[in-house]
């Protein structure tokens, strides 16, 4: 599968976390783009995956694979509002819903659970 962009995905940097068990797992004091609302990390911790992490609400994350569902490229964060795939011109809003084709089905969304100052991305 083609991978298109650099070390970060559109200016995204990137996220520090652990695999814990099957599960990606991470501390938002060591992540502190995601204490604030519209924050967003890219991270590369689980084998064979590539996730886009962003806090949409106080209490709301969201755990978004970064793989166009067209051709497996790399999505990248637009800066603003969702996701852009660089090699065919698929865009994503920031949930993962298709805006613009190639692309017919949204991004794969994983479960995020909070405790405390813990986060875990379940990915089973």
């Amino acid at each position: 599968m083609p991978a298109c962009g650099g070390g970060d995905e559109g200016g995204v940097a990137a996220g520090k976390a652990t695999m814990c068990g099957n599960n990606l797992c991470m501390s938002l004091t060591e992540n502190p783009e995601l204490t604030m609302v519209g924050g967003i990390l890219f991270f590369t911790q689980a084998p064979g995956e590539k996730i886009f992490v962003l806090r949409a609400s106080e209490s709301e994350f969201r755990a978004l694979s970064a793989t166009c569902t067209h051709l497996g490229c790399t999505v990248e964060w637009n800066g603003s509002s969702g996701f852009d795939c660089p090699c065919h011109g698929s865009q994503y809003d920031a949930s993962g819903a298709v805006l613009h084709g190639p692309a017919a089905k949204p991004l794969h969304m994983y479960t995020p659970e909070l405790a405390g100052d813990q986060l875990m991305i379940i990915l089973v």
